[in-house]
């Protein structure tokens, strides 16, 4: 599968996905308009917003274009400079696309949270493919999630990064000069320190936020 196919593909579930989401978001804003009477409570909301998003996921898409964003990671490591300067081109324009790359990473970062198996290497590439271009500090801050998940499940991010870093962008990276020397030097990053004091105490990325947010 090529990088046309998958953003075709993409943009095919997004519709699918945009539908579902609306139905979710119009179940919730019911349930939130009954807030404030005595008879239900926030955690009355909670429970019944979860459950019935519990009963919705098998009909969401959202695990299909998880699964496409994973094979365009996968189609990116295994490029060459230039292709993967081509696949860049082919989205840096297209934000269903870069939404879903940043959707990919938080993904990421809420599985290592909860201790489940998955590929934080490829969270890494996500946000190397969206390069910055939605807002560099969005990116660095999606890049930080990632990188303190791994590192409390003892994953060894150092290595991680040695491995990504070198197929990342050589363009401008917003302030911060080029993404593969932002990539490179990240563990040494205030960003990341600055996140580690946001994210202490319960896990601060809900999976479910993700799963229902698109562009």
């Amino acid at each position: 599968m090529d990088i046309i196919e998958i953003v075709k593909q993409l943009e095919s579930y997004h519709k699918h996905y945009s539908a579902w989401y609306d139905g979710v978001s119009e179940y919730v804003e019911k349930k939130s308009s009954m807030l404030g009477s005595e008879d239900y409570c926030f955690d009355m909301f909670k429970k019944e917003v979860n459950e019935y998003l519990e009963k919705q996921r098998l009909s969401s898409s959202f695990e299909c274009i998880i699964e496409l964003i994973d094979k365009l990671c996968v189609l990116y490591i295994d490029n060459s400079d230039a292709q993967r300067e081509y696949v860049r081109k082919q989205i840096q324009s297209n934000n269903v696309v870069m939404s879903y790359l940043f959707t990919y990473a938080y993904f990421v970062a809420e599985k290592l949270q909860v201790g489940e198996f998955i590929n934080a290497k490829k969270g890494f590439v996500a946000l190397i493919i969206e390069n910055g271009n939605f807002d560099y500090r969005d990116t660095l801050t999606a890049l930080s999630d990632i990188y303190i998940s791994a590192e409390e499940k003892g994953i060894n991010v150092k290595k991680l990064i040695a491995e990504v870093y070198p197929i990342a962008s050589k363009d401008e990276f917003g302030e911060e000069g080029t993404f593969y020397e932002t990539l490179k030097e990240f563990e040494f990053h205030p960003v990341i320190n600055e996140r580690r004091k946001d994210l202490c105490g319960d896990f601060r990325r809900s999976y479910l936020k993700y799963q229902i947010s698109f562009p």
